[in-house]
């Protein structure tokens, strides 16, 4: 919304920036091992290599509390807040959404997935590094089985080994690839199309795209 959140692991502290101008600071209890901090409306949520964190707050610092603690070979990446305001973190071995702040739900994917990305229509898109690109549908009536998937494509992707995502307000699908640059896609009738890619001979300093 109106607001900002900066997060330094090395000092331990948040800062939440208002209207540009407003700034305030929370302080993380023991916040050597959290790497990521997101806020959603059901209230702050922390990643490490390998856990999910519920991050509760009293007077002005965040205390962590493990909601999810996996093998050290599920190691957590990007995250993001959906349209309902749920909490959802790639993985290498699976997809998690932490529904209504309490309610796990958890996707198997293919390989690591490095980021989620979502479309138009509240669409949660991941690209993992196995060439898979996976669709699922948050259905709000069934917490427990909250991502539905719904489309999955893999041979458009062949041997361009994903790294990033991110879909634009046309629902275009810009995917950052290890060696291929920037390949931009469109659904059409169902079927994933290739409408163009960026590479370093139409201008990129790197074909290597996190």
């Amino acid at each position: 919304k109106d607001q900002l959140l900066l997060y330094s692991n090395k000092d331990s502290k948040l800062a939440i920036i208002k209207n540009d101008t407003n700034i305030s600071y929370l302080n993380l209890n023991k916040a050597n091992e959290t790497k990521q901090i997101i806020e959603t409306p059901y209230g702050f949520f922390g990643v490490s290599l390998n856990k999910i964190e519920e991050l509760t707050l009293k007077g002005n610092t965040l205390y962590p509390g493990i909601i999810l603690s996996d093998s050290i070979d599920n190691v957590y990446s990007g995250s993001l807040v959906d349209k309902n305001g749920n909490f959802i973190v790639c993985g290498k071995n699976s997809i998690t959404a932490i529904v209504n702040g309490r309610i796990i739900c958890r996707r198997s994917l293919n390989f690591f997935a490095d980021q989620a990305a979502l479309d138009s229509n509240g669409n949660v898109w991941v690209a993992t590094r196995a060439n898979e690109l996976t669709m699922f549908t948050p259905n709000i009536n069934d917490p427990a089985n909250y991502l539905e998937q719904k489309k999955v494509f893999s041979k458009e992707l062949s041997d361009f080994s994903p790294r990033s995502i991110i879909i634009d307000k046309n629902d275009n699908i810009w995917i950052g690839t290890r060696r291929h640059g920037i390949i931009v896609y469109s659904v059409i009738e169902g079927i994933l199309v290739k409408k163009f890619a960026i590479t370093t001979a139409s201008g990129l300093s790197d074909d290597f795209i996190t």
